[in-house]
């Protein structure tokens, strides 16, 4: 059971250079269950409530609906800390955890005030920047989420940033990420945990 993330859509992320084999894989083994965040890919776009909390919910709801059992909860990204939070909720239903760049406290929480102004800035050129057409800031977060990708993936990226939410949106997972805080709940965390991340040197966009 794989928890919700933005820059995911569950049909056209099978094919993506970035999940599609590493997904293929997992899938190969086991049952892999996988849903799009609220406001994102095959979900609903026009939502009011892009917080943690409302994350952890659709997650509760899902597993409700498929009533699992017990079963290991991977998480990226900010999904990391829906996985978190679910599993200190839920110890009798997670087996452990595979957390792949997580954070335990967002942006809001340690920013200077410059961090917080470009931070804002950034927020308004997403809901600005996203056009129909060929937007150049899109190519750009394209470039600093993938710094390494030759033209080609540059290209296909832009297209997959379309294809997983509005610009609205977009801005409001940004903004949602910055609430988060999770620096009280590890002590809270009975399963086995992995925690992994990109070697330093490696540039990411969170």
């Amino acid at each position: 059971m794989k928890a919700a993330n933005w820059l995911t859509h569950i049909e056209h992320d099978w094919n993506t250079p970035i999940w599609g084999a590493c997904f293929d894989e997992i899938a190969r083994r086991r049952t892999f269950v996988r849903s799009d965040e609220r406001g994102c890919g095959l979900s609903d776009w026009k939502v009011e409530d892009l917080s943690l909390s409302a994350f952890v919910e659709d997650l509760e709801a899902v597993v409700d609906g498929m009533d699992p059992g017990r079963f290991p909860l991977p998480g990226i990204s900010q999904g990391a800390a829906v996985c978190i939070e679910y599993a200190a909720r839920h110890p009798d239903r997670v087996s452990g955890l595979v957390l792949l760049g997580a954070y335990a406290s967002g942006w809001r929480h340690h920013a200077s005030a410059e961090e917080m102004s470009r931070r804002q800035a950034v927020r308004a050129l997403t809901r600005l920047g996203r056009g129909t057409g060929k937007s150049a800031y899109l190519h750009n977060f394209s470039r600093t989420f993938m710094p390494e990708a030759a033209p080609e993936e540059l290209t296909w990226f832009d297209e997959f940033q379309r294809l997983t939410t509005s610009a609205e949106n977009a801005a409001g997972f940004q903004e949602a990420s910055g609430d988060i805080d999770m620096r009280h709940r590890p002590a809270r965390i009975e399963a086995a945990t992995i925690v992994l991340h990109a070697a330093p040197a490696t540039r990411g966009f969170r």
